[in-house]
């Protein structure tokens, strides 16, 4: 094959970068999932339920008919696995992945430990990441 630079020196002739050896792909990730940042917060409403997310109740559901022929990636607080298990499911059964990062969200700049590199001036409140 030309323009292949290992040809012949005992490695694939045929690119195969991309699923099946495709060219190219596009990624499809979703952070978070439901009303756990705004409990953390404290901006959901303390007379609606809990497990009725609109992401969840509408979106989602939209969004599996929408990706139907593509992957995806979705990044959700574990506490959506006790409040949301069907739904995981069936973004797993429509051939996503689920990945599950922390319990629910810290808020970092309320916290006496954050991580490192996190800078809270004292003068602004704001939040600052080096770059």
């Amino acid at each position: 094959m030309e323009n292949v630079p290992f040809a012949g020196r005992g490695l694939p002739t045929k690119p195969a970068w991309g699923p099946a050896g495709k060219k190219g792909a596009v990624s499809f990730t979703f952070d978070n999932l439901g009303e756990a940042s705004d409990i953390e917060f404290g901006k959901w409403p303390k007379d609606q339920p809990v497990g009725s997310h609109m992401s969840v109740t509408e979106v989602v559901p939209e969004l599996l008919k929408r990706l139907h022929g593509f992957q995806a990636t979705f990044f959700v607080e574990a506490w959506n696995a006790t409040v949301y298990p069907d739904t995981l499911r069936s973004m797993v059964e429509a051939g996503h992945q689920v990945g599950l990062h922390g319990l629910r969200h810290d808020i970092w700049a309320t916290r006496d430990c954050a991580p490192p590199g996190f800078v809270r001036p004292a003068a602004t409140g704001r939040t600052i990441w080096p770059t």
